[in-house]
């Protein structure tokens, strides 16, 4: 995801060609998404080695929650750029 929002801040700096920029800023915004729907596969297995008492799970679960949130958030920065018109 981070990579995705710098490549967007690059593509809207540059904007030569605006169609294929665009095309592209929104597909990095699919991949975002999956990823977002993977992050929430990974959070609701974790409940998965709750019930099982594995070792260390409280641990592996907090460190997804907060690579989770950040994700959120350069997520939502991410959209800001693509949606938001330059002046």
């Amino acid at each position: 995801m981070l990579v995705n929002f710098y490549k967007a801040l690059h593509i809207k700096k540059l904007s030569e060609n605006k169609y294929k920029g665009r095309f592209v800023q929104k597909l990095d915004l699919f991949i975002d998404v999956l990823c977002g729907i993977a992050m929430a596969a990974g959070i609701m297995f974790q409940g998965v080695l709750a019930d099982n008492n594995a070792s260390g799970h409280e641990g592996w679960f907090n460190w997804l929650l907060a690579i989770a949130i950040v994700s959120f958030i350069i997520f939502i920065l991410n959209v800001i750029v693509v949606f938001k018109e330059k002046k």
